[in-house]
C-alpha cells in the first residue's frame, strides 16, 4: 500500500480530477442505478497541462517528504560537523522548495474549494429536491428487501 500522501495523489488525479477528453469509468454510476439508487460522480476536468502540473507538484511533493522521513539518516551522518551542515543545508532547500510547490497545490485547493460550494448549493436546490420527488412515483420506488427472521 502507498503512504497516505501517495493514496491522495493517486485518488484525486486518478479518480475527480481529469485532463480535458479523457473518459471517466462509468461503473460505479451503473452499479447504483442498477441496484435503484441515485448515485453522482463529480469529476473536474481541465487542460492537460494543468493536470501534469499538479501531478508534478504533488509527486515533487511526496518525494521529498519520503526522503524526509524514511531515508534522512541514512543519507546524512549526523556525527560529524560536515554531515550536519549538509543535513540542514539539504532542509533548508527542501523547505524553499515545498514552500513553493505548497502554493500551487494550495491555489488548486482553494479553486475547488470554491466549486464544492457550488456544487453544495445545486444540491441544495428547491429545483433538484422537487426534480427528484416528482421522478420518485411508486412504480419506479426500489422494493426494500424482506429480511429473513431468525428460526424459520
Amino acid at each position: 500500500m502507498s503512504s497516505p500522501l501517495g493514496w491522495l495523489k493517486e485518488e484525486l488525479l486518478g479518480k475527480y480530477l481529469h485532463p480535458r477528453g479523457h473518459v471517466a469509468e462509468e461503473s460505479e454510476l451503473e452499479k447504483a442505478a442498477a441496484k435503484g439508487h441515485i448515485a453522482f460522480r463529480f469529476n473536474i476536468e481541465v487542460p492537460p497541462e494543468d493536470h501534469a502540473s499538479l501531478s508534478q507538484h504533488l509527486s515533487v511533493v511526496h518525494e521529498r517528504r519520503n526522503v524526509v522521513v524514511h531515508h534522512f539518516l541514512d543519507n546524512f551522518d549526523l556525527q560529524s560537523r560536515e554531515s550536519c551542515t549538509a543535513a540542514l543545508t539539504y532542509l533548508e532547500e527542501t523547505h524553499q522548495l515545498l514552500d513553493t510547490h505548497q502554493g500551487e497545490v494550495l491555489q488548486f485547493a482553494e479553486w475547488a474549494a470554491g466549486m464544492n460550494q457550488v456544487m453544495a448549493r445545486q444540491l441544495r436546490a428547491p429545483q433538484l429536491a422537487a426534480f427528484l420527488e416528482a421522478g420518485l412515483d411508486d412504480s419506479t420506488r426500489p422494493r426494500q428487501k424482506r429480511r429473513k427472521r431468525a428460526g424459520r
